[in-house]
């Protein structure tokens, strides 16, 4: 399963607003601070910002207080959430999303429990966990017997 850069950058910006919201309520982060992550041009940011706000997870101010900020509370938006507005569907099959319940053969139920496990962990994940550097319980025993498992 291959991330794409703009949903990792998408991550690494709602983090960031979450971050600025709890540092200062109520008001806007300006691009320019957003398009300070490092090696990511200020257009791309701005192309993966409004990706965002068309999924209602952002909303966009002008003017000299303008700026960006979450559209909900950060605990209220999940990772999941991200990945999907900006890269479609979780977990494609030759670029077609099963349809929910679906149960193929052999190798179609597999992909779906697979399609299943992703979603579960990357709902259960919020922007307010990345924005603390700290995951829910269950998701960093997956990480831990991960790394044990190498």
């Amino acid at each position: 399963m291959e991330v794409a850069q703009r949903t990792v950058v998408g991550l690494e910006i709602a983090a960031l607003l979450a971050r600025r919201a709890a540092d200062r309520p109520g008001r806007s982060t300006a691009l320019a601070e957003l398009a300070a992550i490092p090696n990511i041009e200020a257009t791309f940011v701005h192309h993966v910002l409004r990706q965002l706000r068309v999924a209602g997870l952002v909303t966009s101010r002008r003017g000299a207080d303008g700026g960006w900020a979450l559209a909900r509370p950060p605990h209220t938006i999940a990772v999941s959430d991200v990945v999907v507005a900006l890269d479609g569907p979780l977990l494609a099959i030759g670029g077609d999303v099963p349809p929910d319940g679906f149960v193929g053969g052999g190798a179609e139920r597999l992909l779906g429990a697979l399609r299943q496990v992703v979603r579960d962990v990357l709902g259960a994940v919020t922007i307010a966990d990345l924005a603390s550097g700290t995951l829910p319980a269950s998701i960093g025993e997956l990480v831990d017997a991960g790394r044990a498992g190498r």
